[in-house]
């Protein structure tokens, strides 16, 4: 574009770059708009899921009656795990 834009060494006029150019531009932001939009949705799918908490003694909503007492496990959102955090894992 920028050399067409140069008279001397122009083969057509500028906008007959421009106006494909400009389109090719386009076309890409919203083939990236697109994706990012699925991207989102799915993200917000996922942090959407249920799983499994286990409890720790340190935990204020956690209940311990004593040495033998099983982990309580508390069901909450993976948008709600935080780093440090003991998940249940199942398998399947």
């Amino acid at each position: 574009m920028i050399l067409q834009a140069i008279p001397s060494i122009s083969t057509n006029e500028w906008y007959f770059t421009l106006i494909p150019l400009s389109i090719m531009v386009s076309l890409g932001m919203l083939k990236e708009a697109i994706s990012d939009l699925k991207r989102f949705l799915a993200d917000k799918k996922v942090n959407g899921a249920p799983t499994n908490k286990v409890l720790s003694r340190s935990d204020p909503s956690s209940s311990f009656d004593g040495i033998e007492a099983k982990w309580p496990i508390m069901t909450i959102t993976t948008q709600q795990v935080k780093v440090g955090d003991i998940l249940a894992i199942k398998d399947d």
